[in-house]
């Protein structure tokens, strides 16, 4: 979810000088939010471009202890430019680090310019691409 943010949870145990016992004291986690990454900031109609996503989690225990759990459901992939949406595929992300890695296409009717590849699941996020021509 857009702005969501936690905070990252660790134990701690700190002695207080007027007890005689430590005290454990339980930290918050910060999960940030999925993101994209292409590893090419340019590429041509048709050239295969290699996707990473992270943090793909369907929640974010606040307890550090309790891992968050990871998007099971396929997450769609699209290229997107000028208003006009083109299915890359799916992909699953890892079930315990909320990570994934894939090759796409670029579709052959890109055009020169801006474009955006976009995953979505549980939320859309995305990443610029330049289009080059050939």
């Amino acid at each position: 979810m857009p702005g969501l943010r936690l905070t990252l949870t660790a134990l701690v145990t700190v002695p207080l000088a007027a007890c005689s016992a430590p005290v454990s004291v339980i930290a918050f986690r910060d999960c940030a939010g999925p993101s994209v990454t292409v590893k090419v900031r340019e590429a041509e109609p048709g050239e295969v471009v290699t996707v990473k996503g992270s943090s793909f989690f369907v929640d974010c225990p606040q307890d550090a202890r309790v891992p968050p759990t990871a998007v099971t459901d396929p997450i769609a992939l699209h290229f997107v430019q000028k208003g006009e949406v083109h299915d890359l595929g799916s992909v699953t992300a890892n079930p315990k680090s909320g990570k994934f890695s894939v090759e796409v296409t670029i579709p052959e009717t890109a055009r020169p310019g801006d474009g955006r590849i976009r995953a979505e699941q549980p939320v859309r996020t995305g990443t610029r691409i330049t289009i080059t021509s050939g």
